[in-house]
């Protein structure tokens, strides 16, 4: 599988990341990332997803990248392809897309951003 590029000139994203595990246990982004080698046909700048690893990479250029992990989907339910980013924003509401509501009919339509652990640390 090819992984996701997202094409962007977002250096200031890197500290908003998610990282895919619990946040009573999650580190915090900025604690989790690492500078690495990155070989690619990659701008700085660029965002880059293998899923097979669970790993995101912010290129930085000169063969180095920023790297994270992430959660990705199910087998076989993985995003792939190419996309712009649109924006920032914190603790998003979301959309379930419809492949998601067809294998899970009781998800809501709109989903509330940040997760009910976070909403409540948030409120202190």
């Amino acid at each position: 599988m090819r992984p996701i590029a997202i094409h962007s000139i977002v250096g200031a994203l890197a500290p908003f990341l998610v990282v895919g595990a619990p946040l009573a246990v999650a580190p915090r982004a900025a604690d989790a990332r690492e500078m690495v080698a990155f070989r690619g046909e990659y701008s700085a700048g660029t965002i880059v997803i293998k899923t097979n690893e669970r790993r995101l990479y912010l290129v930085m250029g000169d063969g180095r990248a920023l790297r994270y992990p992430v959660g990705v989907g199910k087998s076989g339910k993985q995003w792939s392809g190419v996309s712009r980013i649109d924006g920032k924003y914190l603790q998003p509401a979301w959309s379930p897309p419809a492949e998601g509501k067809r294998d899970k009919p009781s998800l809501p339509n709109v989903i509330k951003g940040g997760t009910p652990r976070t909403r409540w640390v948030l409120r202190r």
